[in-house]
Order: C-alpha cells, then structure tokens, then sequence
C-alpha cells in the first residue's frame, strides 16, 4: 500500500507549503481537471509511467478541496468589489 503513504504525506505535509505552493497546486489541478495533464508532484518517480491508484481523481478532488480550505483558513481578509480578492498577510 505504498500509494497509501504518498496520499498521507501529501495531505500531512498540506501545512508546511507556502501560500504561493498551494496556490500552484491548486492551479495544477485546475488543469489536471481540464485538460488530464497530470501535475509533476503527482508523478510516481520510481517508474516512467504515472501511478494509477496514485492520481485517483476522486483523491486529487479531495486534496484539491483540501488545498482550497487551507489557504481559505490563511485568508486574513478579502474584497468582494470588483472582484473576489483574498489576502494572505
């Protein structure tokens, strides 16, 4: 169960990613959800092909919820006019 941990190491390590780090893995999976280009950290490194239980979608939509309430639970303050403007001081 070796794609078990790699799950748990991405979620457990979450927190320790900078702001502008999780902004990039949710745009990553942004485009992993458009176009299936799968994102470089979701790569297995041990082979030339990607891990299939690795990149589940069904996970990489749970990490990619989680990614959004970390940063939501790092906003400080946002804007609603013009448009939805969050700061992370």
């Amino acid at each position: 169960m070796e794609s078990v941990s790699r799950r748990e190491k991405l979620l457990t390590d979450l927190c320790n990613h900078t702001t502008q780090e999780i902004e990039t893995r949710v745009h990553e999976l942004d485009m992993f959800f458009l176009t299936g280009i799968a994102p470089l950290w979701a790569i297995c490194k041990s082979k030339d092909f990607l891990d299939v239980e690795y990149l589940d979608e069904r996970f990489l939509e749970h990490y990619y919820k989680m990614c959004n309430y970390e940063l939501l639970g790092r906003c400080k303050s946002f804007e609603m006019v013009p448009v939805l403007k969050f700061n992370y001081a």
